[in-house]
Formats: C-alpha cells, structure tokens, sequence
C-alpha cells in the first residue's frame, strides 16, 4: 500500500477489503499530528523517532539542568517546541548542521522543516 508523502499515512487502495480501519488509522494519525502533545524527560540528548515525530504536534521537553539536545527529522512538518528545563537548561532543537536555541522558560517556539538535511527554521 502506499502512503501519503508528508505523514506517512496508509492510502486507501483500489478493492481493498477493508478499508474502513485504514481510513479510520489515517483520521487518527491526522487529528494526533495536528494536536498532539508529547512530553519528554530529557537526561541527555534526544532524538525524535519518526512516529514520535510525525504523530505529535507539540513537544513539550523537561527534567534537564544543562543544555541538550533535541534532534528532528528532516520531514516537511511544522510543529511546537515548549523548553521545560530548569536553571541553565537550554533546548537546542537541532536538525543536520541547523541548530536553534530556546532559553528556559521561553514561550513556546513554532518551527517548520521544509524537508531537507538543514531546512529548519523558527517562526514563531
């Protein structure tokens, strides 16, 4: 089967049997990649899987002193970024050679990945 080229959600195919649990994982996929919120205790650096990447919206990180950090997927994607961190914890959100930094305690950062190996930018 195939999939959609951005989420990477199973298609529906001609004379599929049954095509209502596809179309109903795909309803699924789309609401949690729109509205979902991850939380993550970071300890150390952190790399966003794939699902982790493509089925939330917003990622809340926590628990770190120090900065670290949080490594995303080159996939066209926009998407939320909450540092949760406490004293000198700095969140790096880093893909390839693009590194952003956000300061504790900062309002959450809107990003958006255009889908290439250093295409990450901070809108917001």
């Amino acid at each position: 089967m195939s999939v959609t080229p951005i989420l990477e959600i199973t298609e529906l195919a001609v004379g599929q049997v049954d095509q209502f649990a596809t179309a109903n994982a795909a309803f699924r996929a789309l609401e949690a990649a729109a509205n979902a919120v991850l939380t993550l205790t970071i300890s150390g650096a952190v790399t966003l899987t794939k699902d982790q990447f493509l089925r939330n919206a917003v990622f809340v990180c926590q628990g770190h002193t120090a900065a670290q950090n949080l490594t995303v997927l080159a996939s066209m994607r926009k998407f939320t970024v909450h540092n949760k961190g406490t004293s000198s914890g700095v969140l790096n959100v880093v893909l390839g050679s693009t590194s952003i930094a956000l300061a504790v305690g900062s309002a959450p950062a809107n990003f958006y990945t255009d889908g290439t190996a250093n295409g990450l930018f901070k809108i917001g």
